[in-house]
């Protein structure tokens, strides 16, 4: 798909203003203008529009792809928050070219499911991905009067924030930064690459992915183990080798189970709850590096986990 890049005919109040369309892409940061981008819409009213169409509503881009889960879970909710606030907010699913996705992926994505969601969705995008830079699915961007506002994850988009917008109130969003020069095979605590061996274990680390990587030898001995803003839970399936396991053969028996595990959204509890954990030893087979995550980990956190034949337990200590 082939994009225009338009200019604006009209004069918009200062108010309200998208800028023509530059010559060359950079990245927007918070009170930049936006450009008045033309965009091609999977299923709407329309099929072909601009931003500068949605003048004088606040509108909210969910960057978004089809094998994004957490993606998939915050739409029910935006479908809401458009409904509530009808034509004061513009929510526009943004489907990027670099996500893998085409417009057959994201029509039989929507068609899987029906009507469910009403929300018009931009497919196959280059330009919005190359002003909104991001690693990391949902990613929020939101605009008013033509400019910038905030740049957030899930958990600040609720109906009170948006209406504190919308109103001029003052409002404190948490701002999302992904760390645009990350590499998960580069110490990721350590400046430089002369530590031998170690592990740091921390909180939650703003800017990383969520997942994990080994880095193996020619021989598949393990050096390095990186897990990145990963709940307890899932970080103790990995080590224990039981990632495969389903719900039913997890034995959960603590005081505080939601401290392993989000009870609901899990975008503002991963700030207290997910952690980033890395270990870097002389090359070892892969079961010798869980055992030292084991051990670390149990070391720290007040927990006892073992496997039971194919079943994970984790109780308090």
């Amino acid at each position: 798909m082939k994009y225009k890049y338009c200019l604006l005919a009209l004069l918009w109040p200062v108010t309200t203003c998208f800028s023509q369309f530059p010559l060359s892409i950079r990245p927007l940061k918070i009170g930049d203008t936006v450009p008045d981008v033309e965009i091609n819409l999977l299923h709407g009213p329309v099929l072909k529009s601009n931003l500068s169409s949605y003048k004088g509503q606040l509108i909210i881009l969910d960057f978004w792809a089809t094998w994004c889960t957490s993606c998939l879970h915050g739409f029910p909710k935006l479908d809401s928050l458009q409904r509530k606030f009808k034509n004061q907010l513009q929510v526009l699913l943004v489907n990027t070219k670099s996500t893998g996705d085409d417009k057959k992926k994201a029509e039989a994505f929507f068609n899987k499911r029906g009507k469910q969601f009403s929300l018009p969705s931009v497919l196959e995008d280059t330009v919005l991905d190359n002003l909104f830079v991001h690693t990391m699915l949902p990613h929020y961007v939101w605009i008013k009067d033509g400019k910038v506002k905030a740049v957030t994850g899930s958990g600040e988009v609720t109906a009170e924030n948006i209406t504190a917008v919308l109103n001029n109130l003052p409002v404190t969003l948490r701002m999302k930064n992904d760390k645009m020069d990350y590499d998960r095979h580069k110490p990721l605590f350590v400046g430089g690459n002369n530590i031998l061996s170690g592990s740091v274990l921390t909180g939650y680390t703003e800017g990383l992915p969520s997942g994990s990587v080994m880095d193996r030898d020619d021989k598949g001995l393990v050096s390095r183990l990186c897990i990145s803003n990963t709940s307890l839970l899932q970080m103790f399936r990995q080590v224990y080798k039981a990632t495969l396991f389903p719900a039913d053969h997890m034995i959960i028996y603590v005081r505080e189970p939601w401290r392993l595990s989000p009870p609901g959204e899990r975008d503002n509890w991963k700030y207290s709850n997910t952690y980033c954990y890395e270990i870097k030893v002389p090359p070892v087979s892969q079961d010798s590096i869980y055992k030292l995550a084991r051990q670390d980990l149990l070391r720290f956190f007040p927990y006892r986990v073992w496997r039971r034949q194919d079943t994970l337990v984790i109780t308090d200590r």
